[in-house]
């Protein structure tokens, strides 16, 4: 998929979810429910594409077959995480990535959603991760969705990121 028809069938997702499903934040509802949800709509989009939710496979990872990416010591203390791994390797979830399973070759897009009111820390790990992401397992797109929630409940934050680095929407490169 281009870059233009990726982000339209992104875009599209997230409006259909606001239109069909924002009453879950209106209420707050925990952020899994979101992702799921929003994946539902996201398989649609992306039909060639696996879509999955909090999927922790990684078909190269001989040792235990679980994603894990590595982070310094100075990132983790930078955005006060708490649990520090001697051996700066994470094991992680992410919150929706559309991609071809079995295979880390077609690792289309990787999606991190919180809520505005969720905690600062979790939303700086979430960048990072993305970073990470987009270097380590080739993601070709990165993006960080954030939602207020309440009675106006709206997208409040869109960021982007390829090859490790956080970019402007009109300086993305072509996927």
């Amino acid at each position: 998929m281009t870059k233009e028809e990726t982000l339209g069938a992104f875009n599209n997702s997230v409006a259909t979810f606001m239109d069909r499903d924002c009453y879950l934040l209106h209420r707050n509802i925990y952020e899994r429910s979101l992702t799921h949800k929003l994946a539902e709509y996201l398989q649609t989009n992306f039909a060639e594409f696996n879509v999955d939710c909090e999927y922790n496979g990684d078909i190269d990872n001989i040792n235990n077959y679980r994603k894990q990416l590595d982070i310094s010591l100075d990132d983790m203390i930078a955005i006060a995480r708490q649990k520090i791994r001697e051996d700066e390797t994470y094991s992680v979830y992410p919150d929706i990535i559309i991609h071809t399973r079995n295979t880390n070759g077609n690792n289309h897009l990787v999606i991190e959603v919180k809520k505005a009111n969720g905690n600062e820390n979790d939303k700086a790990f979430n960048l990072l991760k993305l970073r990470k992401f987009t270097t380590q397992y080739g993601y070709r797109l990165g993006i960080y969705l954030e939602f207020s929630t309440g009675e106006n409940a709206t997208v409040v934050s869109l960021r982007y990121f390829q090859d490790g680095v956080e970019k402007n929407i009109e300086n993305l490169n072509e996927l």
